[in-house]
C-alpha cells in the first residue's frame, strides 16, 4: 500500500484532501450505482465502461450470450466472500476466471464487471495493477499474473485491513457510497499513477 492511500482515495472520491478540493472520477458512475449481487444485468456492463473505455460491442454481446454461465459461475461464490478469508476452493474458482472463457472479454473487462457482484473478493485488473504487482508476480500478461496478484492483494488486504476499512467508512459518511477495501486498493493504485 501507499503511505498516502487515504489522501489518494479522498482526492479520487471528490472529498477534500491535503492539497485541496477533491476530484470526481468514476466512483459515482461505477461504485455508486447499486447492484443485485445475484443478478448480472446490462447495467453492470455499462457502468464498467468508464473504467474500461475499450469495452466494445463483442464484450457487451458476450455478457448477453453467456448470461447463464456467468450467473452460474457467480452462484458458487458466497456474496460475503472476501479475498483474505475465503476457502481454497473459492480462491481456486476465482483463479479460474482468467481462463474459463478464453474467447470472451479480457480479464480486465471481466474483473470490472464481476467486481460489482463480489466487491470483497474479485479485484479489478488493468495495466496499472499488473505493473504494481509485477515485482511479485514477475508477469506482464494479465492471465499469467492473475494467480500471483490474487495472493499479493490478499496479503496487502490483510496487512492494511484496518486502515482500508477506516478509509471506506470515511468515504461512506462523506458521499454515501460503500467501497470495499479491495476497491480502495484499486483506487489507490490508479491515483498513485495519476499524481
Amino acid at each position: 500500500m501507499f503511505p498516502d492511500a487515504g489522501d489518494l482515495v479522498r482526492r479520487f472520491c471528490g472529498m477534500p484532501w491535503s492539497n485541496g478540493a477533491g476530484e470526481h472520477h468514476e466512483l459515482m458512475y461505477y461504485d455508486g450505482i447499486e447492484s443485485d449481487p445475484n443478478s448480472l444485468t446490462p447495467v453492470d456492463v455499462l457502468v464498467a465502461a468508464p473504467l474500461n473505455p475499450n469495452l466494445g460491442p463483442s464484450d457487451r454481446a458476450f455478457f448477453i450470450e453467456y448470461h447463464n454461465e456467468l450467473t452460474a459461475w457467480l452462484a458458487v461464490i458466497p456474496i460475503e466472500a472476501d479475498l483474505v478469508s475465503s476457502s481454497s476452493e473459492i480462491i481456486s474458482h476465482l483463479q479460474g476466471l482468467a481462463t474459463v472463457w478464453p474467447n470472451g472479454p479480457s480479464l480486465s473487462v471481466l474483473s470490472k464487471v464481476l467486481h460489482r457482484k463480489r466487491p470483497y473478493l474479485i479485484p479489478l485488473v488493468d495495466r496499472r495493477s499488473i505493473d504494481t504487482y509485477r515485482p511479485i508476480t514477475g508477469e506482464r500478461v494479465a492471465v499469467r499474473a492473475w494467480p500471483g496478484m490474487l495472493s499479493a492483494m490478499a496479503h496487502d488486504l490483510q496487512l492494511n485491513w484496518s486502515e482500508l476499512s477506516q478509509i471506506g467508512q470515511e468515504v461512506y459518511k462523506a458521499i454515501g457510497v460503500q467501497v470495499s477495501p479491495l476497491r480502495l486498493i484499486d483506487i489507490t493504485i490508479w491515483m498513485n499513477d495519476h499524481r
